[in-house]
């Protein structure tokens, strides 16, 4: 990621999503409800009701599979915050009809790839 002229340049494209997940914090027994905005191959945006510091480590149930990374930024949106997690290691489970969009489908094997795992 860096400046450009038109504000900050990706390296990896988002892809927006609207999911639903849990975040669960390590060192904390209780998972807390998450939206996942967007996806990228290594990373996950989210939105949450409480804040997460940033630097935490941190496993996110999609459904569809686990990521596990770190809390890369935080900040208060309104009523939630907006989270975002750089994933670190990722496992799939079997996809349902539920979540096999084409954009999730393409997001998912990105991750997968750039983890070594496709």
């Amino acid at each position: 990621m860096r400046d450009g002229k038109y504000g900050v340049i990706r390296a990896e494209q988002r892809v927006p999503v609207k999911m639903e997940a849990t975040i669960t914090v390590a060192g904390r027994n209780v998972p807390q409800a998450a939206s996942v905005i967007d996806i990228s191959p290594s990373g996950l945006g989210l939105t949450t009701g409480e804040p997460i510091a940033v630097g935490e480590m941190a496993c996110v149930d999609l459904g569809a599979g686990l990521a596990f990374g770190e809390i890369r930024h935080c900040e208060k949106d309104h009523t939630d915050y907006r989270v975002g997690l750089r994933i670190e290691e990722y496992i799939l489970r079997e996809i349902t009809a539920a979540s096999a969009t084409p954009k999730f489908l393409g997001a998912v094997r990105s991750m997968l790839l750039r983890h070594g795992k496709a």
